[in-house]
């Protein structure tokens, strides 16, 4: 029922993980006006053991009852418990021009500083009554007690063409920074003037004389014919940095007329980039695509696909550094469904790590998984087990430490419904 898969070159399996792991729930959101929820992004860890992260809703402020979101850490507490502080609570100055609504998790620099989008806030704008999204930079305090520092280092919509943002609008998916320091993402909508709002950019925030300027790199919808944008349109899973300072994403609209969506390559020249379809999305074989893309030392490029395939339920795609397509379809319901988040790999182990949204032997309500370079799954956890969810539903989070514990968190399920942080240890 399966197509094997190929992470690497070597059939390594690995299952003494799966046979040893413990599941704990380490924080039940509360949701608003005093806690977050429907947390977003890969939890992220410092060299002291405490987790970050990033709620869209929530906090203390606006976005109708539902608050505009918040950043969060979480400390061991000493009695084996954790602690939560909220570091920021999103739409706290006037008309959110601070941002709101951040549907991606944070990246961190040497220093300890924190960097994300937010999708709404900022400069007003048409397209949202909450502005067109941010660019921010989280401080960590100069003296110990004292407060976190947060910044707008860029507002989106700021260049303007008619109604449209010709810079980008709606900042979603994960950022990635260069060996430099630059940063690199996407915006759902603005660029090109086609459409309503614009299908979408791939851009670069630099820092220049101590001011950051943006880039955009790339514009979708280039070439629309009519019917649909042969280039793609509306990427929400931001890019990876390949050799010679190429990018790779993947657009859950265009590329053919289906409107499956593609995985692309973006290679600079001397007009700008230029982009080249890896795998266009066109039929049941695979199906709605759009989530963040990996890849390995040998030039693979891995993503994840929501629908076609066996059973209808999705899976994972590698293309070869040569371009040969290769599936693992989730065929049984029970070892997931439905995966929306990209895969984490581990070169060095030939392993891949991932979420489903759906799926496992609990509710329907997706599970975490390994992957072994020849294919061979193995169910790490399944989510909603317990009376009521309490364990979490609906993962969107996940990280893996050196040692091999796993952290993630869940949109839904938990004491309070609002989603809880988890931790998988081996």
């Amino acid at each position: 029922m399966k197509k094997t898969l190929l992470i690497g070159a070597l059939a390594i399996l690995f299952c003494g993980f799966a046979a040893a792991q413990q599941y704990t729930v380490l924080y039940n959101f509360g949701g608003p006006p005093n806690d977050g929820q429907t947390s977003v992004g890969n939890p992220i860890m410092d060299a002291s053991g405490n987790l970050y992260g990033v709620t869209s809703y929530g906090g203390l402020h606006g976005c109708g009852t539902n608050g505009c979101g918040t950043i969060y850490e979480l400390s061991p507490n000493g009695a084996g418990g954790w602690t939560e502080t909220i570091l920021y609570n999103f739409c706290s100055s006037a008309n959110c021009a601070d941002g709101a609504i951040p549907e991606t998790g944070l990246v961190a620099d040497a220093s300890g500083n924190f960097y994300g989008t937010a999708s709404g806030g900022g400069l007003a704008c048409s397209l949202s009554p909450e502005g067109c999204g941010v660019f921010y930079e989280l401080s960590p305090p100069q003296v110990q007690g004292g407060s976190w520092s947060y910044s707008v280092l860029y507002s989106f919509c700021s260049v303007r063409k008619g109604s449209y943002c010709a810079d980008g609008a709606a900042p979603t998916g994960p950022i990635t920074v260069d060996s430099a320091g630059n940063f690199y993402g996407t915006t759902i909508f603005g660029g090109a003037s086609v459409g309503e709002h614009g299908q979408g950019t791939v851009y670069q925030l630099k820092q220049n004389a101590g001011a950051w300027k943006e880039n955009v790199l790339y514009k979708f919808c280039a070439s629309f014919n009519g019917q649909y944008c042969p280039d793609g349109q509306q990427p929400s899973s931001g890019v990876v940095i390949g050799k010679v300072n190429s990018l790779y994403g993947s657009l859950p609209l265009g590329g053919s007329s289906s409107n499956g969506g593609l995985v692309y390559k973006l290679t600079p020249s001397s007009g700008g980039m230029i982009e080249t379809s890896l795998f266009t999305f066109t039929s049941q074989k695979a199906y709605n695509a759009g989530a963040p893309v990996s890849l390995d030392p040998r030039g693979n490029v891995y993503t994840t696909f929501t629908s076609g395939g066996t059973g209808g339920t999705g899976g994972i795609l590698r293309i070869s550094a040569s371009g040969t397509p290769d599936f693992y379809y989730f065929a049984n319901q029970s070892n997931g469904a439905n995966p929306y988040t990209g895969l984490l790999l581990d070169p060095t182990l030939d392993l891949g790590y991932g979420l489903t949204s759906r799926g496992g032997t609990g509710n329907n309500q997706g599970t975490v998984y390994q992957i072994t370079s020849s294919g061979q799954e193995t169910l790490l956890y399944s989510f909603c087990q317990q009376s009521q969810c309490t364990d979490g539903a609906y993962p969107n989070g996940l990280s893996v430490m050196p040692s091999g514990t796993m952290y993630g968190a869940t949109v839904y399920g938990g004491a309070n419904g609002d989603g809880v942080v988890f931790e998988i240890t081996p």
